[in-house]
């Protein structure tokens, strides 16, 4: 079954994620327990993540995809998700979503960033003379 908060289906705790009561502002990444099986931190707490879909109260039950993303601009409002520092631990599991203007400006609201300098570099190409036309 999917899982209700990146790191599986316990309730948060202060360890897992920044959320109201555990925190007084943002954290930095890494700090906290809650890693996914993805290797991601701080998916549910810390800041609400920008996503790329338009906010829509009821897109979903309307949807007849299993993964839509809503282009309709609608009242242009944006879909954030995972909660934040100031968000009741009730609505930082990653199915929760909330509506907020793009333009308005919030320490609790944000964007995840990936380092990609960690990564494995990628396999080599067994024919490299393929890549040469």
């Amino acid at each position: 079954s999917p899982q209700l908060y990146p790191w599986g289906h316990a309730a948060p705790s202060c360890r897992r994620a920044a959320f109201r009561g555990c925190s007084s502002g943002t954290r930095p990444t890494k700090q906290l327990s809650g890693r996914s099986p993805y290797g991601a931190y701080d998916m549910s707490g810390n800041v609400w993540e920008w996503v790329q879909d338009y906010y829509s109260d009821d897109f979903y039950k309307k949807s007849k995809l299993s993964q839509p993303v809503n282009r309709a601009r609608g009242n242009g409002y944006k879909v954030i998700r995972g909660g934040s520092w100031r968000a009741p631990k009730d609505e930082i599991h990653v199915t929760y979503r909330a509506d907020y203007w793009p333009s308005k400006h919030s320490n609790a609201v944000g964007f995840g960033a990936h380092d990609k300098s960690k990564q494995p570099p990628p396999p080599l190409k067994k024919n490299i003379s393929s890549d040469l036309f």
